[in-house]
């Protein structure tokens, strides 16, 4: 069986965990309980990795928006 990427079928326009959560499903990978915890840990060590202006500006002002809805 060929391998098949991620990355291949990836759409920047659409949420990403419907994406992977798709991929997994269509690939016959099962996504252990709790994944995204993981996942979203992995991302916040890259995040914290990268120099503030290699993340484009509207990232960051989504961001702001989110978390202010949030503790409002």
């Amino acid at each position: 069986m060929d391998e098949v990427d991620f990355e291949d079928s990836y759409t920047p326009l659409k949420p990403i965990v419907s994406q992977i959560e798709e991929f997994a499903i269509g690939n016959g990978v099962e996504l252990e309980k709790g994944w995204k915890v993981g996942f979203a840990i992995t991302i916040k060590a890259q995040l914290k990795n990268k120099k503030a202006d290699v993340i484009p500006k509207e990232y960051i002002e989504k961001w702001i928006k989110l978390f202010n809805a949030l503790l409002s």
